[in-house]
C-alpha cells in the first residue's frame, strides 16, 4: 500500500504551485503591458487588412465576371 505523507501547517500556509505560476504571469503581462498591446494591435491591423485586401480582390473577380 502506498504510504502517504502528512502535510504540515507551515505546508499548508505556503501558496501552492499554481497560484505562485499565475501570480508570475500577471506580473509578466503587468511589465510587458506595452509591449503585447503594440503586438496585438499590429496583429489587428493585419488581420484587417488581410481581410480588406481579400474583399477587393473578389470585388475585382466579380467585376471581371460580368464583363
Amino acid at each position: 500500500m502506498a504510504q502517504e505523507t502528512k502535510l504540515k501547517r507551515k505546508d499548508l500556509k505556503k501558496p501552492d504551485q499554481f497560484l505562485a505560476t499565475s501570480n508570475e504571469f500577471l506580473i509578466f503581462l503587468d511589465r510587458y503591458k506595452t509591449i503585447l498591446l503594440s503586438v496585438l494591435f499590429g496583429l489587428f491591423l493585419a488581420w484587417g487588412g488581410f481581410l480588406f485586401l481579400s474583399s477587393q480582390q473578389k470585388a475585382e473577380d466579380l467585376e471581371m465576371e460580368s464583363l
